[in-house]
């Protein structure tokens, strides 16, 4: 109808027409997308916590904190219990604080040069309760392989 009619009065309505069909199908097919994006993540977000709460329940002891995981990510690349390696071996030094746990977690949480022998041990970065499980893990470990 329009080819024939010359009037262009039908042209102009006809182009907003198509072009508000076109925008509502690009929202449309938006909103569906985000309506599948954010079902989609929820279940990826609810995934990864149960993810996170599994692993740190693993690595977690009743106290908190795992000495022996302190022990494998920190202390094993230096120390041994009986080998000496950069570190002095576990099986000289730790019977040097005669158990008390205390003091072995204050040396691991702020190290200073004991022995000339060996280079100074670098802080690692540990917090205060770390120290301790480190430490108390430590002392328990040389009492056992004394036995």
């Amino acid at each position: 109808m329009m080819y024939k009619n010359s009037e262009t009065s039908y042209i102009v309505p006809v182009f907003f027409f198509v072009l508000v069909i076109f925008a509502f199908n690009i929202f449309k097919e938006e909103s569906v997308l985000g309506n599948a994006l954010q079902k989609q993540s929820y279940t990826v977000i609810q995934k990864s916590d149960e993810y996170e709460r599994e692993v740190k329940s693993k690595l977690v002891t009743s106290s908190g904190i795992s000495g022996e995981q302190i022990y494998n990510t920190k202390c094993i690349a230096c120390h041994r219990f009986d080998v000496k390696l950069v570190g002095p071996p576990y099986m000289e030094t730790v019977p040097k604080y005669n158990g008390d746990v205390q003091k072995l977690a204050d040396f691991i949480y702020s190290p200073t040069q004991n022995n000339p022998g060996y280079p100074p041990m670098p802080n690692q970065g540990l917090k205060k309760k770390e120290a301790l499980a480190a430490a108390q893990f430590l002392i328990d470990k040389v009492a056992s392989m004394k036995k």
